[in-house]
């Protein structure tokens, strides 16, 4: 217990399970009794663990195996050092449902989602290629219209007029 005022969710939980003993179950008892915020919180992870303990599959029990936990529950039985658990109540309206499809559909949406997953990793990843091509092409014309700019714009450039001799509309021309 947590030494506040209400009881931890892992005391309500082994409470639930049946797994406290000693002061520490006669303590939970105590406070179960005055405190309606614990009685509730128990009677959720009671609840959730009946969730549990219906989705999954069940299987039986090997003869010997069974045959060993009742002998050794016979033998840990003592009517006078152990006392019973006080009864969890369970709403009925939290129990749910025997749904066998639940895992089934859970696991197709899954699938599905992985899916959907891989075929937008693939539509980015041919995105990416794309504009790398983009990229290299546009360094490339920048390399192109950064070598025409340091041909205009060299010292040693020349700045020539052309014209045409011989005729009297003047074409004129430029070149560098």
């Amino acid at each position: 217990m947590n030494g506040g005022a209400h009881i931890s969710q892992e005391d309500l939980a082994l409470y639930a399970m049946q797994t406290l003993r000693g002061n520490e179950l006669d303590a939970v008892r105590a406070h179960l009794q005055t405190c309606a915020e614990c009685r509730q919180e128990l009677n959720a992870i009671a609840s959730d663990l009946t969730g549990l303990a219906l989705g999954i599959e069940q299987q039986p029990v090997p003869t010997q195996a069974r045959q060993r936990f009742m002998d050794s529950i016979a033998a840990e039985a003592q009517p006078a050092a152990v006392s019973p658990a006080a009864p969890v109540t369970i709403s009925s309206a939290k129990t749910p449902a025997k749904t066998p499809w639940v895992p089934w559909a859970m696991a197709a949406a899954l699938a599905v989602g992985t899916a959907w997953m891989g075929m937008k990793i693939n539509t980015l990843h041919e995105q990416l290629q794309r504009q790398s091509l983009e990229v290299v092409k546009s360094t490339e014309e920048n390399v192109h219209s950064q070598r025409v700019l340091n041909l205009l714009m060299a010292p040693s450039a020349q700045r020539v007029t052309l014209k045409a001799s011989k005729t009297p509309v003047e074409p004129t021309g430029h070149a560098i």
